[in-house]
C-alpha cells in the first residue's frame, strides 16, 4: 500500500475516535487488518498524538499503537468484493467522576444525587468542548505560576485559579458582552470600587497583579459575610447583593442547598470540573506536548509620563506588539500619569524570542 494511503487510512481513523463520528474508507485489499497491512512500515511512519499534530515516531511504535487500537475493537473491517471497508469506532465516552472531591477545602456532598449529577454535567460540557479546553490546558501552566503565588500572599486558598479559569479561560484580553474585562472580568465600576485605575489611558483590569489582588479583597469579604469559600465563589457570580437574596429568603447559607439563577447554579459546578480536568487530563483523553512556557520579565521603573510608547519600546529592544503582550494594561500609545508618579513596565527576559 503507497504512503499516502496510510495517511488517508489513519486520518480517517484518528478523526473518528477523537470526533466521536464513525469514520470509514475503502482500501483495496482484502487482508486480515494489522499494522501492516494498514501501510505502516518502519521507515516512513507517522501517526497523529493530537488531532492536529503529526509526530514521527519510530516504526515499532506506531505498529504497537495502531496494533492496540485494531486488538481493542475500535475499528470494524468488512470485506465487500475487492474493497475493504474500515470503520473507525467512536470514543465518545461518559466522563469519569470522583467519588470524593472538595474544593478550597470544603467538602462538595458528591453523596447526593442532585450535586453529583451537577458536576457530573459540567464535566462533560468542558470535557467535549475539545478546543477551548485544550487551550486552556496549554496556557494553565504559565497563567497558574503567576495568579496562585498571589493568591497564596493574600490569603486567599489556590483552588480560586479555577475561578479565573472559569471566567476568563485565563485570556487577560478577554471581554464579556456586558463589558466586564481581564482575568477576573471586572465590571469597570467595581474594578473603581477595588482600587483599580479604569480610564482611556490605563485599565488595570488587564493587569495580571493588581486585578488578582482586587478579586482576593472582593473574596475575602464575602468568606467573612457568607461562611464560606464556596459561597464566596458563588457571589463572584451573582454579586454579594444577589446571593444575599437568595440565602435569606431561603433560609441557609449552604450554596448546595440553595436554588440560584441557571448560571449561578452551574458556576461553582464549573469552577470544579476545571479543577479536576486541568489536574486530571488524561482521564479525559487530553494530551498537550507542549504547554506554553513561562515568559520570565525584568521591571523598568518609569518616572511621569511617557508621550510615545512605541519610541519608548524601541528604546528597550522590543516593538510596541510586545510590550502591549506583557502591559495589556496600558490602552493607548501614550502614558498619561503624574509627573511625581513611578510606574512599573515589564519587559520581557528574553527579547530574541518576540523578534
Amino acid at each position: 500500500m503507497r504512503k499516502n494511503n496510510a495517511l488517508i487510512i489513519i486520518l480517517a481513523i484518528w478523526s473518528a475516535l477523537i470526533t466521536g463520528a464513525v469514520g470509514y474508507i475503502y482500501v483495496k485489499s482484502q487482508e486480515k487488518p494489522s499494522a501492516e497491512s494498514l501501510g505502516f512500515y518502519p521507515a516512513t511512519i507517522t501517526h497523529f498524538t493530537q488531532p492536529d499534530s503529526i509526530e514521527n515516531v519510530s516504526g515499532d511504535s506506531t505498529e504497537a499503537i495502531l496494533q492496540n487500537i485494531l486488538n481493542e475493537g475500535r475499528i470494524e473491517v468488512r470485506n465487500e468484493g475487492e474493497q475493504m471497508l474500515i470503520f473507525a469506532k467512536a470514543l465518545t465516552t461518559d466522563v469519569y467522576v470522583p467519588t470524593e472531591f472538595e474544593f478550597a477545602g470544603e467538602k462538595v456532598p458528591l453523596h447526593r444525587n442532585d450535586i453529583r449529577e451537577s458536576f457530573t454535567r459540567e464535566l462533560t460540557a468542558n470535557t467535549y468542548l475539545h478546543a477551548s479546553t485544550l487551550q486552556i490546558l496549554r496556557i494553565f501552566p504559565r497563567m497558574s505560576a503567576q495568579i496562585i503565588p498571589i493568591l497564596k500572599e493574600e490569603g486567599v486558598p489556590e483552588d480560586f485559579v479555577y475561578l479565573a479559569v472559569c471566567e476568563s479561560a485565563l485570556n487577560v484580553l478577554a471581554v464579556s458582552p456586558a463589558k466586564a474585562a481581564g482575568l477576573w472580568q471586572f465590571m469597570q465600576g467595581t474594578a473603581k470600587e477595588y482600587n483599580l485605575v479604569v480610564n482611556g489611558n490605563i485599565d488595570e483590569r488587564y493587569h495580571i497583579e493588581k486585578s488578582t489582588r482586587a478579586a482576593c479583597k472582593y473574596l475575602k469579604k464575602a468568606k467573612e459575610k457568607f461562611g464560606s469559600w464556596t459561597a464566596a465563589a458563588a457571589s463572584y457570580n451573582c454579586g454579594t447583593n444577589g446571593f444575599e437574596r437568595f440565602r435569606t429568603r431561603q433560609q441557609t447559607n449552604n450554596y448546595y442547598d440553595l436554588l440560584l439563577a441557571e448560571e449561578t447554579n452551574r458556576y461553582v459546578f464549573r469552577i470544579l470540573a476545571f479543577k479536576q480536568i486541568l489536574n486530571n487530563a488524561e482521564k479525559y483523553n487530553f494530551q498537550i506536548e507542549k504547554p506554553y512556557p513561562a515568559e520570565p520579565y525584568t521591571i523598568v521603573k518609569v518616572k511621569g509620563k511617557i508621550s510615545n510608547l512605541t519610541d519608548w519600546a524601541k528604546k528597550q529592544g522590543i516593538s510596541y506588539k510586545t510590550l502591549k503582550r506583557f502591559n495589556p494594561w496600558l490602552r493607548e500609545n501614550t502614558l498619561n500619569v503624574k509627573s511625581t508618579q513611578t510606574t512599573e513596565i515589564k519587559i520581557p527576559v528574553h527579547k530574541e524570542l518576540y523578534m
